[in-house]
């Protein structure tokens, strides 16, 4: 277990939880399990991006059919920080822009310990089959078998631990966390799902960069945990 030192914040996480007995994998599908309502603000590298990005986790779940395993949806929605580009427009004067007043993407996952962690809807595609993106217990460099869905086959790998790209949040490094980097591979196809994620337990999903962002990195600027 890495330990983490988080200065000013409420709470103390470690970085990764421990292995389980019998098996040196970690426990990917743990760091996963939104047991608490989370709000996440990521800012992109791109400094033309005129707004950041708000995932809000949605209070209630749905169950996937036929089993007891929880989805979890996050919503996303914007906050602009300047008047430019998908940011200009506000039709109604009262300085709130209309690209902030709506949804513009959802991700529904789920995480369990045999079936992994999974994408059931993102980008608006519902998954059918749901994606598996990482096992649930994995070594490092370690790969999952290529799953499709779609007519697209996904592989994901547990492909190093590093510092969290997250400066906005931490920034000094000598605080900020070891985060597990994780890829989904989904061959080329410009899927709104392939590409790289930073997690760490209690937070979730640090930070990520998809391959429809452009090698940009959507970093975390912002976490609420309303426990």
């Amino acid at each position: 277990m890495r330990p983490v030192i988080l200065g000013s914040l409420l709470f103390l996480v470690a970085c990764g939880p421990p292995p389980l007995t019998g098996y040196d994998g970690a426990p990917i599908y743990k760091l996963f399990q939104y047991d608490t309502v989370r709000t996440w603000t990521w800012q992109s590298s791109d400094t033309s991006v005129p707004f950041k990005m708000i995932g809000t986790q949605r209070t209630e779940t749905e169950k996937e059919e036929g089993t007891d395993i929880q989805i979890y949806a996050i919503d996303f929605t914007a906050d602009c920080f300047n008047n430019g580009g998908v940011c200009e427009a506000d039709s109604d004067g009262t300085g709130l822009r209309d690209y902030e007043e709506s949804i513009h993407d959802t991700w529904k996952l789920s995480t369990e310990s045999v079936k992994g962690v999974r994408f059931h809807e993102a980008g608006g595609v519902v998954f059918d089959p749901a994606v598996k993106a990482w096992d649930g217990l994995m070594l490092i460099k370690e790969q999952t078998t290529g799953v499709e869905s779609g007519g697209v086959t996904y592989t994901g790998e547990y492909a190093a631990d590093e510092l969290c790209p997250a400066e906005a949040y931490w920034p000094d490094e000598t605080t900020r966390p070891t985060c597990y980097k994780l890829t989904l591979d989904d061959g080329g196809a410009d899927t709104p799902i392939g590409g790289t994620y930073w997690v760490v337990s209690g937070f979730g999903i640090i930070s990520f960069s998809r391959d429809i962002d452009n090698e940009a990195v959507w970093s975390l600027a912002h976490f609420d945990d309303n426990q």
